[in-house]
């Protein structure tokens, strides 16, 4: 591979054409002089000083704040910025061998000591306030503990206006799922991001497969040249700074002009002297990169990273001519924008890929298809070329049997098909390459028709033959951001100087071809089994009627395999993990927020902050509402949704659905009632949690479009197997052009509707399916603005037997029997720090010990050393995970005692409750998980642990 690398001002911009593999003229120079002129070497950007440089422990962090080094236990200030004076107004040197009592009160220290016990808020941000002079100042806090020392991180906190940024960041979100192309939605994202935080120059900067970069969406103040479009290669950002991004997402420079504060050690500290700040947000930069942006023309900057699969996709970069400081609110708003970006991204690459993937299936099974009706392999082969060059993209293709050509399209001439047969003839099973001159050389000659090769061999009657398919040179121009050649420059001192100019180079690429992607390679093999396995057929010389049996069971097939179908499949199936996905990301956060809502209900709170608390529950179980709706949707399509038969208290069941909605009810002044005939059993056999479901859905959606008046339930007996239900309103009311879409999912019966009431529109639709399965059927009576009566009629069979237990709300008596004999000693398997916190607030609620362990390895050590009454296993952890984790708790410790294990997690997908069972756990509790739900789950095993009962009485003097 050749480059040739001119200067923007030998061609004006205007006047570089597209090139198509000839020499043009443009005046009195032609383009290939040109290049004779300006002929250079590979490119060799890398430079192992460069990349070498230390980064991640410079010794030094940047002023805008303080950081402070210890070790436990002896929590003594072994290593201080020299900075602390300017910040906190004490001397560096009055701390370095002190304790932490010299700076910080001892709920402060006890803070921290809680965050490294616990594990789960390390690098979470928190505040202290310091009392500085005469007056308070408050401080962003993070804490990092690495192998080597804790290292404590202070910024002065900045004013932010948290709340309208939040609510523009979840609004540039939403716009971002509009966008169906990567160069749209990465030009709205800079453009929003900028706007947001009032930089100077945004710029979206993807990576290619070797590291360089291109400038592919930027937004820039007119004072600030424009990068757009522009390449840069990898030794800019070297290898060690892509590894730091991937660990440390976040980069903020507020000032380069500002010099460094240095970290002073103590005198005899056992600290290395330059200590790992990978982490730290407050790290400072090499020499080096400081110069590279001063010669851009930038003092400030942040830079964030994208993502694809855990791997470095792109940076979002931004640039600022002057000093800027970032709030730290500011920071994070940008980084969940930017996480979002990366997803939408990842979804539209992933959409297109897949586009073509189908597209070239589509034009593998028309190739098949032909070949397998033929009587004849290599005639039907070699009449079928068109078809063969569509399921890998090529330009030209030669096939080669029996050492006869075959040629279509653009190849090289039949001379040199000898000599390159013979030269694949010594390399191993199948040859691929987007630049065969640069392996070839003889292939210089015939470039402009065959630079890209795949070569495929196929052994048939004993001897080698191959498809060989070429694709034609590109030739195309790359534009750099200053001269590539010239990454880095050394002076006499031997001190390493970035590039100082970002002048536009252009760059003429030759001897390459597009390059030959992985499903392009996967496709050749594909066919190359389908040609092995027509002519097995064919030279066997099956029976015609065989032959024919073979063609009708390879169309059936193919026939299944068609496009629509296969997109329609593969749609459904990528719905099903998507939604699944989705679920266990949401529920696994929601456990917070709605855990945290509970318990935060439950203490002494102002008016004002309960209604604040429990408007944060309500919009956690409203989520939830939507989530459940879709994964039962998704269930019911897919024909999973299975329905059980068992004796059910009607009364009790109309009852816990009324006392859940009557808050609801009341918060809008409206009176509700209900009623059950009395020649309806009260016992019947039915499923319970669809017949509640059906009723929250239908009492929900009229206490929802109800402003005033009364909602009514009525249960009666349509005949001796038949209940019927009508829920009554004097609600809104529904037109009667709008009925025929009530039912639909996905809709309802006005745009305003949702606007002004909000839901997913499914509720309707679950409701209708679930009563069809149940062998029912559902329908409305309506009148605009008087109202609606929506009634269904479900089978129910009338039983004579007891109902089984069922725990009152608010009764958790027994719980507290408990306690009093002994303490309930729980173990808590989960990773997740937010939810390892709300399950230990909740349980301290109900007086249970909690021991903490984040993954099944740890769980093991635990109970190897210690006795529990039960155990909540979370499925999904590293190391090992709660179903393997449960097998060897089995394993290990089932011949001593059987101790209960509960599922608590975020998989609700169908099946995963008989998953948990399958591997011995006892029950299964999901995500997010109340105070209320965790108390009987934990009264009713405690309950039956009899290793629990036998240490509360036998043993309660060794607690």
């Amino acid at each position: 591979m050749h480059f040739s690398l001119l200067p923007a001002d030998f061609f004006p911009c205007e006047e570089w054409v597209k090139l198509g593999g000839m020499p043009f003229e443009k005046g009195r120079l032609t383009l290939h002089k040109a290049l004779r002129l300006h002929m250079l070497p590979p490119l060799q950007t890398g430079s192992i000083s460069y990349d070498e440089q230390p980064i991640h422990n410079p010794g030094s962090i940047q002023s805008r704040g303080v950081l402070f080094a210890f070790k436990k236990p002896e929590f003594i200030f072994l290593q201080v910025s020299e900075n602390t004076d300017d910040h906190l107004g004490v001397s560096p040197f009055d701390l370095l061998g002190k304790p932490l009592t010299a700076l910080f009160s001892a709920s402060q220290i006890k803070k921290i000591k809680d965050i490294l016990n616990n594990r789960f808020a390390e690098t979470i941000p928190f505040k202290f306030i310091l009392p500085i002079g005469t007056r308070r100042h408050s401080f962003d806090c993070v804490l990092h503990q690495t192998t080597e020392t804790i290292l404590l991180e202070m910024e002065p906190t900045l004013p932010c206006r948290s709340t309208s940024i939040y609510q523009r960041a979840r609004s540039i979100s939403a716009r971002f799922r509009n966008m169906f192309d990567g160069q749209s939605l990465g030009q709205l994202a800079v453009q929003e991001l900028r706007e947001l935080t009032g930089f100077d120059r945004v710029m979206i900067y993807q990576f290619d497969e070797q590291w360089n970069g291109l400038v592919l969406a930027e937004d820039s103040a007119g004072h600030m040249p424009s990068f757009l479009g522009l390449h840069f290669p990898a030794a800019d950002i070297p290898d060690q700074a892509r590894k730091l991004f991937l660990q440390n997402r976040t980069r903020v420079l507020d000032d380069c002009l500002t010099p460094f504060a240095q970290l002073i050690s103590a005198p005899q500290s056992c600290l290395p002297e330059a200590l790992d700040l990978s982490s730290c947000s407050l790290r400072s930069a090499h020499s080096i990169h400081i110069e590279y942006l001063g010669n851009m023309g930038v003092v400030a900057s942040m830079t964030i990273a994208l993502t694809h699969n855990d791997k470095l996709w792109g940076l979002v970069v931004f640039h600022h001519a002057t000093p800027r400081k970032v709030p730290g609110e500011l920071r994070q708003a940008c980084q969940d924008i930017c996480q979002i970006l990366s997803l939408e991204l990842s979804a539209i690459e992933e959409r297109v890929d897949y586009n073509y993937r189908i597209a070239l299936k589509s034009s593998q099974a028309k190739f098949v298809e032909f070949m397998s009706q033929a009587e004849n392999f290599l005639s039907a082969l070699r009449g079928n070329r068109p078809d063969l060059l569509n399921p890998v993209r090529a330009d030209g293709v030669v096939l080669s049997f029996n050492g006869e050509y075959t040629l279509f399209g653009k190849t090289p001439p039949q001379a040199h098909l000898g000599r390159l047969i013979a030269w694949l003839d010594r390399q191993e099973g199948y040859f691929c390459t987007d630049s065969l001159s640069s392996v070839y050389p003889e292939a210089k000659a015939f470039r402009a028709v065959a630079s890209g090769l795949l070569a495929m061999p196929i052994l048939l009657a004993g001897q080698k033959n191959y498809v060989l398919w070429f694709r034609a040179e590109i030739l195309h121009i790359l534009d750099w951001g200053g001269d590539p050649e010239h990454v880095v420059t050394i002076d006499d001192q031997q001190k390493l100087h970035p590039r100082r100019s970002f002048a536009l180079w252009k760059q003429l690429v030759e001897f390459r071809s597009l390059p030959w992607r992985q499903w392009e390679v996967d496709a050749a093999f594909e066919l190359r089994a389908s040609m092995l396995g027509i002519e097995k057929s064919l030279r066997l010389g099956e029976t015609n009627a065989l032959l024919k049996q073979e063609i009708q069971e390879r169309r059936s097939i193919e026939t299944q395999l068609h496009l629509a179908k296969d997109f329609a499949e593969s749609a459904n199936r990528a719905k099903g993990v998507f939604l699944a996905n989705v679920s266990h990301e949401i529920r696994t956060p929601l456990n917070g927020i709605v855990g945290m809502a509970g318990l935060l209900l439950q203490t002494d709170l102002s008016v004002e902050q309960h209604e604040y608390a429990q408007v944060m529950r309500s919009s956690g179980d409203a989520l939830l509402t939507v989530i459940n709706d879709l994964l039962d949707f998704s269930k019911i399509e897919a024909g999973k949704l299975d329905l059980e038969q068992i004796p059910v208290d009607l009364y009790l069941l109309v009852k816990t659905v009324v006392a859940l909605l009557s808050e609801r009810a009341s918060s809008k002044h409206l009176t509700l009632t209900w009623q059950i005939d009395p020649n309806v059993p009260r016992l019947v056999l039915t499923d319970p949690v669809r017949l509640q479901q059906i009723l929250i859905n239908l009492l929900g959606n009229a206490v929802k479009f109800t402003e005033n008046g009364k909602i009514h339930i009525h249960f009666a007996m349509l005949n001796a197997l038949t209940l019927r239900c009508n829920v009554q309103d004097s609600g809104i009311g529904i037109a009667t052009e709008n009925l025929q879409h009530l039912f639909k999912p996905f809709s309802q019966a006005d745009g305003s509707t949702t606007r002004k009431y909000g839901g997913t529109g499914l509720g309707l639709a679950i409701c209708q399916q679930l009563v069809t399965l149940m062998g029912g059927n559902i329908g409305v009576e309506t009148s605009l603005g008087k109202g609606s009566t929506f009634w269904f009629s479900v089978p129910a069979i009338a039983v004579i037997a007891e109902p089984p237990r069922i725990l009152e709300q608010d009764n958790l008596a027994d719980l507290k029997t408990l306690q009093n004999h002994g303490q309930i000693r729980i173990l808590l398997a989960e990773d997740n720090p937010i939810n390892q916190m709300v399950a230990q607030r909740q349980l301290a609620k109900l007086g249970c010990h909690v021991t903490v362990v984040s993954n099944g390895q740890e769980a093991l050590e635990a109970l190897a050393q210690d006795e529990y009454t039960l155990i909540l296993m979370d499925c999904q952890m590293p190391v090992m995970d709660g179903f393997l984790t449960t097998k060897e708790i089995r394993r290990q410790f089932g011949h001593k005692k059987h101790i209960p294990i509960i599922a608590m997690t975020a998989n609700v997908m169908n099946g995963e409750k008989q998953l948990c069972l399958d591997c011995g756990m006892d029950d299964y509790l999901a995500k997010p998980v109340t105070v209320k739900t965790l108390g009987e789950t934990v009264l009713r095993w405690s309950l039956t642990s009899s290793q629990f009962l036998l240490e509360n009485s036998g043993n309660k003097s060794n607690r």
